[in-house]
């Protein structure tokens, strides 16, 4: 067992595609602002599709 983990998907409407990618691409800042974000990685990344799996854990 352990913490809790959750998978999510998220569908943004009405959202810019730059306003969408610099949300999810400052991970290293939102570390920083975020008090309930321990860590993040990006474990893939297809840049042909812009498509990521992103790992947050939560404090």
């Amino acid at each position: 067992t352990g913490p809790p983990q959750y998978r999510s998907r998220t569908v943004y409407e009405d959202a810019t595609p730059e306003l969408v990618r610099d949300f999810f691409w400052d991970d290293e800042f939102r570390v920083k602002w975020d008090d309930m974000l321990a860590n993040a990685a990006t474990l893939e990344e297809w840049e042909d599709t812009g498509t990521m799996i992103v790992h947050w854990v939560r404090k």
